[in-house]
């Protein structure tokens, strides 16, 4: 929760402030990315970004997220032989699903 560990005041403190930020929940938006679109931006910058959302479950429970407000992006390849899907987070790192099962 942001403090070093160790022992903090005694029976009378009322007050602890941290040193540190506090990061409860790491993941504010989860961006679905893919290789084959252009035209996407996140903040102005350019990103691979086909839809993002706010996570709106508890940590451990099943995301199910539906789709609204379509836009239709530019594809870049003139031949698909393969896409990539990823998600990653608000920061860019890609998301640990731990040990979830994968859909085949």
């Amino acid at each position: 929760m942001g403090f070093d560990s160790g022992l903090y005041g005694g029976p009378t403190a009322v007050k602890y402030i941290s040193r540190h930020d506090i990061d409860i929940l790491s993941v504010n938006f989860i961006y679905v990315n893919c290789d084959l679109i252009t035209n996407s931006y996140i903040n102005g910058v350019p990103a691979p970004v086909i839809y993002s959302f706010f996570p709106n479950v508890a940590p451990g429970y099943k995301v199910v997220e539906k789709p609204y407000n379509l836009i239709y992006l530019p594809v870049h390849k003139t031949f698909i032989n393969s896409v990539t899907v990823w998600l990653t987070d608000q920061k860019s790192n890609i998301l640990n699903f731990k040990d979830q099962e994968k859909m085949s």
